[in-house]
């Protein structure tokens, strides 16, 4: 599993700095929203992104770490599904 998100964290990790800003994870939810023909009125990618730093950016710095990620996933498993590109 944490080999799983570690690649996941790098699909977000677009500047590749070991951090995830929340612009990049909007991008990212946002293109697979587009991909899975989700709607972005019912459920904002913007609002998504804010529930997920509000369970996992233990330090509320407005970043993820990549143990911030993989640990914040691991004691959240739902995220996991939420998150992956691979599962749309």
């Amino acid at each position: 599993m944490r080999q799983k998100l570690d690649y996941v964290f790098a699909i977000y990790d677009k500047e590749k700095k070991n951090s995830i800003k929340r612009q990049d994870m909007i991008k990212v939810i946002s293109a697979m929203y587009d991909l899975s023909g989700k709607s972005k009125t019912d459920y904002k990618p913007e609002r998504f992104v804010d529930d997920i730093f509000a369970l996992i950016d233990v330090n509320h710095d407005e970043t993820l770490t990549k143990d911030e990620f993989i640990e914040g996933v691991l004691k959240n498993p739902y995220l996991s599904d939420l998150i992956s590109p691979f599962n749309q």
